[in-house]
Formats: C-alpha cells, sequence, structure tokens
C-alpha cells in the first residue's frame, strides 16, 4: 500500500495500542527474511521504500465505443459471489485531520462508502456481500489477517469469488507522494469532481499473474467508461494483501486522505 510509515498521533484514541506497523502479511506468511528486487519504474517519493513498489501500465485502449454499465449482467451474476470488505474500515478522508485520517464513523470513513457501493449494486439487481466488520480495530497490526479470516467465511466453492477490499490511499503529511497526490487527487466526470482512484496488487501471490490481468481488465473497462477516473496500477513486490484467496480479488485505494467525503461519494456512485 502507499503508505510506507503512518504514525499514530500521540493523542490519537482509536489507534494509541504498539506502534503502526507497514501493511504486510506477517502475520499470515513470514516474510522475514524477503528482500523486494529494484525496479526501474517507480510511482513514490525518494523518502519511501521504493523496492517495494512498481508502477504498470494495462494494454493499449481499444477505440470502440464505451461500453454501457452492467450491459446484460444478469446472464453472469448467477455465477459470481461479490463480497466487499475493509482490511482497513477505520480509513477516513480530509475533514478527520485531527484523528489521523481515522474514524469509527460510518458517515467519515471507508466502510461507509463501501455501504453505500454496496446498496448501490443491490439497487442494480447485482448481490453482494458487504462485511462490515472493522478489521483494524483495535489492533491495527492484525488487519490482514482478521479479513482474511473474515473472508474466508463467506468463500464460494461452487461461484466465481470476486473479492473487492475497499481502502484510500494516503501519505505522510508535506511528503514528495503528498504533493503527487495533491496533483491527481480528482478528475472531472460529468461536471463534477470525483476522487481518483488506484488498484494495487500483490506480486507475491501465486496467482499473481491473473491478478494483474484481471486488474488490467477492469483499468482498461474503467478507462473507457471514466477516463482519468483510475490512476496507474500499483504493483507491490513481496507482498500478499490476501489476493490469493480469488483470481478476482481486487484491492481498490478510493481516494485518499486528500479529498472530501463528497467527492468520495461521487466515486462511489
Amino acid at each position: 500500500k502507499t503508505i510506507a510509515s503512518e504514525e499514530p498521533k500521540a493523542d490519537e484514541e482509536i489507534f494509541k495500542e504498539g506502534s503502526y506497523e507497514p501493511e504486510a502479511d506477517e502475520k499470515i506468511f513470514n516474510e522475514a527474511s524477503y528482500e523486494a528486487e529494484a525496479h526501474e519504474e517507480v510511482y513514490l517519493a525518494n523518502d519511501r521504500k521504493e523496492s517495494f513498489f512498481k508502477v504498470v501500465q494495462t494494454t493499449s485502449r481499444s477505440s470502440s465505443p464505451r461500453r454501457k454499465l452492467f450491459l446484460k449482467t444478469a446472464d453472469n451474476l448467477d455465477g459470481l459471489n461479490i463480497v466487499l470488505f475493509h482490511t482497513h474500515g477505520s480509513e477516513a478522508f480530509q475533514s478527520t485531520y485531527d484523528a489521523n485520517y481515522r474514524s469509527l464513523d460510518e458517515n467519515l470513513n471507508i466502510l461507509g462508502i463501501g455501504t453505500k457501493i454496496s446498496n448501490n449494486l443491490l439497487k442494480k439487481g447485482i448481490k453482494n456481500t458487504h462485511l462490515k466488520g472493522y478489521n483494524d480495530y483495535p489492533d491495527y497490526n492484525k488487519s490482514y489477517a482478521n479479513s482474511n479470516y473474515a473472508v474466508k467465511q463467506v468463500l464460494s466453492d461452487s461461484k466465481k469469488n470476486v473479492l473487492i477490499d475497499l481502502h484510500r490511499d494516503g501519505a505522510e503529511e508535506n511528503s514528495n507522494y503528498e504533493a503527487i497526490l495533491s496533483e491527481v487527487k480528482t478528475t472531472e466526470i460529468n461536471g463534477k469532481n470525483a476522487a481518483t482512484c488506484t488498484l494495487v496488487v500483490g506480486n507475491k501471490n501465486q496467482n499473481a499473474a491473473a491478478l494483474k490481468e484481471n486488474a488490467g481488465k477492469l483499468y482498461d473497462i474503467a478507462y473507457e467508461m471514466y477516463p482519468g477516473l483510475f490512476r496507474k496500477i500499483i504493483i507491490r513486490e513481496g507482498a500478499y494483501f490476501n489476493q490469493y484467496l480469488s483470481d478476482y480479488s481486487f484491492l481498490i485505494e478510493l481516494g485518499c486522505t486528500l479529498n472530501t467525503y463528497e467527492e468520495i461519494e461521487y466515486t462511489a456512485e
């Protein structure tokens, strides 16, 4: 994930237990001896662990007319088990600066945005399961272990599991990456500002090739429908993010700490 060293503030009430560790899956997998390979193409500030990240662009864009959203989806829905969840459900946005961009209030955080997305899908006849547990509270360091357990409880043996882990992006205050995010935090769609998104893929999964292929397909469809809504895909070396659970596992950074909640809601729509 693009947060490399987010430290809780001294007066933080939600995450005052222990020190923050960068997102990883050490609680499930032993990566202590792993050394990431270096890559030339990175999209991070110089003061970050650049070797953990690289950015890849997907295939060339199609010149065909844009597809209509949910076109003929009814034919495909019966075979899908769509699960929305939040490894870091308390991640929040611009208005929660004083609380280190964290909140247990669904009117402020990414979990509440997940509820809106889930409800919008249901209105369109698309069944889904929204897991509303705070996997990052009270122990942030067990976030991925907790979400791993929660998702496994609802996996299907007979349907294609589409697993969508919704996060929000962020950066250290006054860092180079925050400056980058400030330039790309929104895109205009139909005259309104929408928060931009990023897909992240853990490259240590055995199914990494399928994950990257499917992330690329999603990116291409998003580009056809809403150019600029999704930023470049990030491939993180040495990470899992529980994406081995399905070839259709998507980690989406929906907006960032610089976005207003209104911009995030519009993106959810």
